[in-house]
Protein backbone atom coordinates (compact mmCIF):
# COMPACT_ATOMS: atom_id res chain seq x y z
CA UNK A 1 0.00 0.00 0.00
CA UNK A 2 2.68 3.06 -1.04
CA UNK A 3 0.00 5.45 0.97
CA UNK A 4 1.24 3.52 3.78
CA UNK A 5 5.34 3.85 2.86
CA UNK A 6 4.38 7.47 3.26
CA UNK A 7 3.44 7.44 6.77
CA UNK A 8 5.50 4.58 8.46
CA UNK A 9 9.21 3.64 7.85
CA UNK A 10 9.79 0.59 6.38
CA UNK A 11 6.29 -0.05 6.18
CA UNK A 12 6.90 -2.11 2.37
CA UNK A 13 9.29 -4.05 3.72
CA UNK A 14 7.80 -4.87 7.03
CA UNK A 15 4.56 -6.05 5.10
CA UNK A 16 6.22 -7.60 2.23
CA UNK A 17 6.37 -11.05 3.71
CA UNK A 18 3.52 -11.39 5.89
CA UNK A 19 1.53 -10.00 3.10
CA UNK A 20 2.80 -12.78 0.69
CA UNK A 21 1.54 -15.12 3.39
CA UNK A 22 -1.59 -14.01 4.10
CA UNK A 23 -2.50 -13.42 0.20
CA UNK A 24 -1.59 -17.31 -0.09
CA UNK A 25 -3.53 -18.30 3.31
CA UNK A 26 -6.17 -16.72 1.38
CA UNK A 27 -6.17 -17.59 -1.85
CA UNK A 28 -9.51 -18.22 -2.72
CA UNK A 29 -10.92 -14.80 -1.29
CA UNK A 30 -8.10 -12.33 -3.46
CA UNK A 31 -8.92 -14.67 -6.28
CA UNK A 32 -12.64 -13.81 -6.24
CA UNK A 33 -11.98 -10.48 -5.19
CA UNK A 34 -9.81 -9.91 -8.35
CA UNK A 35 -12.46 -11.33 -10.91
CA UNK A 36 -14.89 -9.53 -9.26
CA UNK A 37 -12.45 -6.22 -10.26
CA UNK A 38 -12.33 -5.19 -6.57
CA UNK A 39 -9.19 -3.30 -5.79
CA UNK A 40 -7.99 -1.06 -2.96
CA UNK A 41 -9.91 1.94 -2.75
CA UNK A 42 -7.93 5.57 -2.90
CA UNK A 43 -9.46 7.06 -0.08
CA UNK A 44 -6.19 8.54 1.50
CA UNK A 45 -6.52 12.07 0.03
CA UNK A 46 -9.64 12.42 2.56
CA UNK A 47 -8.10 10.78 5.61
CA UNK A 48 -5.52 12.69 7.79
CA UNK A 49 -1.98 11.58 8.51
CA UNK A 50 -2.69 10.22 11.96
CA UNK A 51 -5.58 8.40 10.99
CA UNK A 52 -4.00 6.84 7.73
CA UNK A 53 -1.16 5.75 9.95
CA UNK A 54 -3.27 4.17 12.57
CA UNK A 55 -4.88 2.66 9.75
CA UNK A 56 -1.67 1.35 8.32
CA UNK A 57 -0.87 -0.24 11.53
CA UNK A 58 -3.86 -1.65 11.89
CA UNK A 59 -3.63 -3.51 8.49
CA UNK A 60 -0.07 -4.87 9.68
CA UNK A 61 -0.53 -5.86 12.49
CA UNK A 62 -4.08 -7.83 11.38
CA UNK A 63 -1.75 -9.42 8.43
CA UNK A 64 0.84 -10.40 10.90
CA UNK A 65 -1.39 -11.95 13.07
CA UNK A 66 -3.72 -13.70 10.45
CA UNK A 67 -0.84 -16.12 9.33
CA UNK A 68 0.32 -16.63 13.09
CA UNK A 69 -0.62 -20.69 14.98
CA UNK A 70 -3.06 -20.31 17.09
CA UNK A 71 -0.94 -19.41 20.69
CA UNK A 72 -2.22 -21.09 23.52
CA UNK A 73 -1.93 -18.50 26.18
CA UNK A 74 -5.24 -17.19 23.90
CA UNK A 75 -7.10 -19.86 24.34
CA UNK A 76 -10.19 -18.58 25.78
CA UNK A 77 -10.86 -14.42 26.69
CA UNK A 78 -10.42 -15.37 30.68
CA UNK A 79 -6.70 -16.17 29.78
CA UNK A 80 -6.12 -13.48 27.90
CA UNK A 81 -7.58 -11.20 30.40
CA UNK A 82 -5.31 -12.84 33.22
CA UNK A 83 -2.40 -12.41 30.72
CA UNK A 84 -3.16 -9.38 29.83
CA UNK A 85 -3.21 -8.19 33.38
CA UNK A 86 -0.36 -10.11 34.24
CA UNK A 87 2.06 -8.72 31.66
CA UNK A 88 0.13 -5.00 32.56
CA UNK A 89 1.46 -5.21 36.53
CA UNK A 90 4.96 -6.58 35.65
CA UNK A 91 5.16 -3.34 32.91
CA UNK A 92 5.73 -6.34 30.18
CA UNK A 93 4.33 -4.14 26.88
CA UNK A 94 5.50 -6.54 24.70
CA UNK A 95 2.92 -9.15 26.30
CA UNK A 96 0.26 -6.60 26.84
CA UNK A 97 0.68 -5.74 23.00
CA UNK A 98 0.31 -9.13 22.03
CA UNK A 99 -3.14 -9.17 24.21
CA UNK A 100 -4.69 -7.00 21.85
CA UNK A 101 -6.52 -7.11 18.45
CA UNK A 102 -4.84 -5.54 15.29
CA UNK A 103 -7.08 -2.11 15.84
CA UNK A 104 -6.28 -1.61 19.89
CA UNK A 105 -2.88 -2.67 18.96
CA UNK A 106 -2.69 0.29 16.83
CA UNK A 107 -4.85 2.47 18.83
CA UNK A 108 -2.97 2.34 22.31
CA UNK A 109 0.30 1.39 21.96
CA UNK A 110 1.86 4.83 21.17
CA UNK A 111 0.15 5.59 24.85
CA UNK A 112 1.73 2.44 26.45
CA UNK A 113 4.91 2.98 25.40
CA UNK A 114 5.21 6.59 26.52
CA UNK A 115 4.45 4.56 30.25
CA UNK A 116 7.40 3.59 32.25
CA UNK A 117 7.11 -0.12 33.45
CA UNK A 118 5.73 1.32 36.95
CA UNK A 119 3.08 3.54 35.34
CA UNK A 120 1.58 0.34 32.90
CA UNK A 121 1.26 -1.45 36.03
CA UNK A 122 -0.74 1.56 37.73
CA UNK A 123 -2.79 0.82 35.04
CA UNK A 124 -3.56 -2.50 35.75
CA UNK A 125 -4.23 -2.22 39.39
CA UNK A 126 -8.11 -1.30 39.30
CA UNK A 127 -9.06 -4.22 37.71
CA UNK A 128 -10.42 -6.48 39.18
CA UNK A 129 -13.43 -9.05 38.78
CA UNK A 130 -14.03 -10.37 35.18
CA UNK A 131 -17.58 -12.14 33.98
CA UNK A 132 -17.94 -13.70 31.09
CA UNK A 133 -21.65 -12.66 29.30
CA UNK A 134 -23.35 -14.62 27.75
CA UNK A 135 -25.28 -14.28 24.31
CA UNK A 136 -22.59 -13.06 22.53
CA UNK A 137 -21.92 -13.40 18.76
CA UNK A 138 -19.91 -15.79 17.02
CA UNK A 139 -16.31 -15.11 17.11
CA UNK A 140 -17.09 -12.26 19.39
CA UNK A 141 -17.33 -12.28 23.56
CA UNK A 142 -18.08 -10.17 25.81
CA UNK A 143 -17.17 -9.79 29.79
CA UNK A 144 -17.74 -7.63 32.83
CA UNK A 145 -15.02 -6.26 34.20
CA UNK A 146 -14.62 -4.11 37.31
CA UNK A 147 -12.50 -0.90 37.33
CA UNK A 148 -12.41 0.12 40.90
CA UNK A 149 -15.88 1.06 41.85
CA UNK A 150 -17.16 0.88 38.47
CA UNK A 151 -17.98 -1.78 35.90
CA UNK A 152 -17.46 -1.79 31.95
CA UNK A 153 -17.32 -4.04 29.49
CA UNK A 154 -14.56 -5.74 27.63
CA UNK A 155 -14.68 -7.24 24.23
CA UNK A 156 -12.35 -9.87 22.91
CA UNK A 157 -12.36 -10.82 18.75
CA UNK A 158 -11.34 -14.40 18.17
CA UNK A 159 -8.62 -14.69 15.58
CA UNK A 160 -6.08 -17.18 14.13
CA UNK A 161 -4.11 -17.00 17.34
CA UNK A 162 -6.79 -16.94 20.01
CA UNK A 163 -8.87 -14.91 21.89
CA UNK A 164 -7.54 -11.28 21.45
CA UNK A 165 -8.76 -8.02 23.50
CA UNK A 166 -10.68 -6.25 20.50
CA UNK A 167 -12.16 -2.91 23.56
CA UNK A 168 -11.42 -2.44 26.53
CA UNK A 169 -13.88 -0.80 29.35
Amino acid sequence: MPSCEKHIDGFASKSETPYAQWRQKHSEEVSAWVGLGMREPDTTDSIDSDSLRMECESLLNYISDDIQPADPRFANPEDTWNLFLQASLAGDKTTVAECFSAVVRAKYMSFIDQLTPEQLAKTAEPFTGFQLMEGSGEGVQEAWINKGDRAGIAYFAKTSRGWLISQLP
